[in-house]
């Protein structure tokens, strides 16, 4: 098999444009002269009973697994991985302990199994929303 098609099915490239309906993002390589992909699909962890939703944003880089073509010519048709830290997009946390959210808006959720701490800071409403019973309980519960 050619060398330059194998290197050709793992791609890093920037989103173009998103399809929300369809969960699929189109991506420009820029070592291509900013070919765009077709529609590729997006990995997401959990698709059927629980599921994990997210989309890239646009611009955001991407790591990408292209399949081959009916022809085995080209390498339209593929998935988008996710994506990753770099120096451009550094991250916002560096502990092997925290695993953290942080939205474009500001909002942060945060969990750091050292500690046992969890944080959630929205700059919006928080609503909580149950079928059961909700308990808090606490060494000391303060209510702002």
């Amino acid at each position: 098999m050619d060398t330059n098609f194998i290197k050709n099915i793992i791609r890093i490239g920037r989103v173009s444009s998103i399809d929300v309906n369809a969960n699929t993002a189109r991506v420009a390589f820029s070592d291509k002269d900013d070919l765009v992909s077709g529609n590729l699909m997006i990995v997401n962890r959990g698709s059927m009973v629980d599921k994990d939703y997210w989309i890239p944003d646009i611009d955001e880089q991407v790591l990408c697994l292209m399949l081959p073509n009916k022809s085995g010519l080209g390498l339209n048709e593929g998935f988008i991985l996710g994506s990753f830290f770099s120096a451009e997009d550094a991250p916002q946390e560096r502990s092997t302990d925290v695993r953290a959210v942080k939205f474009g808006d500001g909002t942060v959720i945060k969990h750091d199994r050292k500690s046992g701490s969890l944080i959630v800071n929205a700059t919006g409403d928080i609503s909580i929303i149950a079928g059961g019973t909700i308990t808090i309980q606490g060494a000391v519960v303060k209510i702002n």
